[in-house]
């Protein structure tokens, strides 16, 4: 379990900075259109993570609370 906690939370720690150098991409450039939606594709990715993050904060600490 703790495992399974540990690659939650990298996985989301890498979907937040996948999210984030994607809207710094989207918003750079000519003709960039900024922080929209059509810029960068959504928020899609930044909220996976830190979904993911957050299950695996939880699933850590319930395995600590169990023992």
């Amino acid at each position: 379990m703790r495992l399974l906690a540990l690659a939650l939370a990298a996985l989301g720690l890498l979907g937040i900075v996948i999210g984030i150098a994607t809207m710094i991409k989207g918003a750079t450039g000519p003709g960039a259109i900024g922080f929209t939606h059509e810029g960068y594709g959504g928020p899609g990715v930044l909220i996976a993570g830190l979904i993911a993050l957050a299950a695996g904060s939880y699933l850590a600490t319930a395995g600590i609370a169990r023992r």
